[in-house]
């Protein structure tokens, strides 16, 4: 959804009926306007909410860890 100058992507279950799907669609861009796509949508948005802290003691370094793949059917 959206124009070229700025895309609005949304990714829709794959266990839905191509009925359902359009009709996600049609809503979808009926009401488009509604939706916040990105935080300057959100002006009054409190960020102690949105934002993401790692707490860490004092002089200590993170650590890296390695990536954890998983299993492709689940």
């Amino acid at each position: 959804m959206g124009n070229n100058q700025f895309k609005k992507e949304l990714k829709k279950g794959t266990l839905i009926t191509l009925k359902q799907r359009v009709e996600i669609i049609v809503i979808l861009q009926e009401y488009a306007d509604v939706y916040a796509w990105s935080y300057e949508d959100m002006p009054d948005l409190d960020t102690n909410i949105i934002v993401y802290k790692i707490p860490l003691e004092e002089g200590c370094k993170p650590i890296k860890q390695k990536l954890k793949r998983v299993h492709s059917d689940i």
